[in-house]
């Protein structure tokens, strides 16, 4: 984006149109319907179970403790990822596209920004729920009253540099994910492009956090195997990204893009999802929201009980 917004010589000239006409890019758009429709019906259906959840977990009774206010603002980052990752994803994919034809609408899309953001939120609550089960006293120090907005600002303040600074992610239909080089789909022969200038260094240091979080829930997998699933889609999806982008004789090359699409979505979109399969309290209170007779009207009460000198929560349900 700053390279878009203020050293536009340098920009057209990477991301240079006049190499082909309107016609030629053209060629290169197939168009998947099947695949965006599905796309846009798996960030619907995250949406649909994400948003509640969301809201369930403002209230004070949830949104006291620091691991839910991280949740929260993670989750808002997520909710916004999917409008990009499955809804326009699905819609690029409908009518078939080459980045040249929409260089707009995929330069301003906070794709990129989502994605460190998320990354940097997953690592900072794997380091929370890690100091709140092995070092009480350090997390209650850091975390606790509203030290734990510094961390959440420092989350969104990665996510502002990465779509300021970072290369913008771009979507050709025909290689189904996003991907930093614009320019990835097209033969040399056609396209005399030099494909390193689009390699995302910062996107390399961004896979410390990925496998730092990984590494957090080993620790203690079995009381947060739940959280640690969503993390463990994330590493993967990004790990098939990186080797996508750098190996070019891979096999089943479609298959793999494909699966790191959908493990992208749902290592977003899927939060919603598995909080309602896992933590009761949240399902109950999401379910107390909806119309009769679906909605089941309970009080969850949280009391507090000590534990290594620190406060956690034990759900009841009454």
């Amino acid at each position: 984006m700053e390279r878009y917004l203020f050293r536009k010589e340098e920009y057209a000239r990477y991301y240079n149109c006049s190499l082909l006409t309107y016609e030629e890019w053209s060629t290169y758009a197939d168009k998947r319907p099947i695949l965006g429709t599905v796309c846009i019906v798996v960030g619907a259906i995250n949406l649909t179970i994400y948003l509640p959840c969301l809201y369930v977990i403002r209230k004070p009774m949830f949104f006291k403790h620091s691991c839910f206010k991280i949740m929260f603002f993670l989750g808002l980052m997520d909710c916004t990822c999917v409008l990009f990752n499955s809804f326009l994803t699905g819609y690029f994919h409908i009518v078939g596209s080459v980045f040249i034809l929409f260089i707009a609408k995929s330069t301003l899309c906070c794709l990129s920004a989502c994605w460190f953001g998320g990354c940097f939120g997953c690592a900072l609550l794997s380091f929370n729920r890690c100091c709140d089960f092995i070092f009480p006293l350090i997390a209650e120090s850091i975390f606790d009253k509203n030290r734990a907005h510094i961390w959440i600002f420092t989350m969104f303040l990665y996510a502002v540099a990465a779509f300021f600074f970072e290369i913008s992610v771009s979507l050709n239909s025909k290689a189904i994910m996003w991907a930093f080089d614009p320019f990835i789909i097209f033969p040399p022969h056609a396209l005399p492009i030099e494909h390193n200038v689009f390699i995302s260094y910062m996107n390399d240091y961004n896979r410390i956090l990925l496998g730092s979080m990984v590494l957090s829930y080993v620790f203690f997998l079995l009381a947060l195997a739940v959280k640690a699933l969503l993390c463990v889609l994330d590493f993967v999806s990004g790990f098939i990204f990186f080797l996508l982008e750098r190996i070019e004789e891979i096999p089943m090359r479609e298959v793999m893009w494909c699966a790191c699409m959908f493990m992208w979505q749902f290592g977003t979109g899927g939060g919603g999802l598995i909080l309602i399969v896992f933590n009761r309290s949240i399902r109950w209170e999401v379910r107390s929201l909806l119309p009769e007779p679906f909605a089941i009207h309970t009080s969850t009460v949280a009391p507090p009980v000590l534990l290594k000198g620190r406060t956690v929560m034990i759900n009841q349900l009454k």
